[in-house]
């Protein structure tokens, strides 16, 4: 597919960063499930992990 839009390095390498600065965070939501009142519904946990990969 072809989107018009080149791709350079800044670009990959920030959407790299972005990537791995998501994923750094599923530990985070998963902590907070594992609290004994947590703040975050089950189905929210699971819809932010999986839109992660």
């Amino acid at each position: 597919m072809d989107t018009g839009k080149e791709i350079t390095d800044e670009a990959l390498d920030e959407a790299i960063e972005v990537v791995n600065k998501n994923r750094r965070g599923i530990p985070q939501i998963c902590d907070v499930r594992r609290e004994k009142d947590p703040h975050t519904a089950g189905l929210e946990a699971i819809a932010t992990v999986v839109s992660q990969r």
